[in-house]
């Protein structure tokens, strides 16, 4: 198990910027003058919100079965290791969203999505460095919980406290209430390891 607490990774504006316009958000409308200035304070003060924390395990693919009680994914036939993970932008980003008008609220969680992706790719590095010492490589990751639209999502039909309860998520501060998984901005997903033969 491995855990990582109130790490920071990039901030990638242009990234940002970029996916406010295909969701129709107009900045210039939005913050007037000096705009581009003024966007990039808001991100900071999202950003300052945020404490990025993971924690991951590796099983081997019969144990990762047992854990998640529900294999509705399409795992190659060579895995012979899974990580489940889990990362989460922590609890005092969902009070300061919760505290805006609808349009902030938009825009905030659009610069989270971006702001989570570059530190979900950072944890997947994080693994697959680990993969590649023992001679394996990983897929692409499966999502069992997001609260964004990603591929490869997971209908999951397990008890997801016990998921949570297995892989330590309380180290890193995440629950589920009510049946839902908090703070709300928090991903859980898998990744298969596939052993590379050796090249003859």
């Amino acid at each position: 198990m491995r855990k990582i607490k109130n790490f920071k990774v990039p901030i990638y504006y242009y990234e940002m910027g970029r996916k406010l316009k295909k969701n129709k958000f107009n900045l210039e409308n939005f913050f007037a003058d000096d705009y581009e200035n003024a966007f990039k304070e808001y991100v900071s003060l999202v950003i300052s919100n945020v404490e990025l924390s993971a924690i991951y395990s590796t099983y081997l693919y019969q144990k990762a079965k047992e854990i998640i009680n529900s294999f509705a994914f399409q795992s190659n036939e060579k895995t012979e290791y899974i990580t489940i993970s889990i990362l989460t932008a922590g609890i005092k980003i969902d009070e300061f969203i919760n505290r805006k008008e609808e349009d902030e609220k938009k825009l905030s969680e659009i610069i989270l999505e971006v702001y989570i992706n570059t530190a979900r790719n950072t944890v997947i590095d994080m693994i697959d460095e680990e993969a590649k010492k023992d001679n394996y490589s990983i897929s692409n990751p499966f999502f069992i919980h997001s609260p964004f639209d990603v591929e490869n999502k997971i209908v999951y039909k397990g008890d997801i406290s016990k998921l949570l309860k297995e892989i330590n998520a309380d180290k890193i501060s995440v629950g589920v209430s009510e049946s839902k998984i908090l703070p709300n901005f928090t991903e859980i997903f898998l990744i298969n390891w596939v052993y590379k033969k050796a090249k003859r």
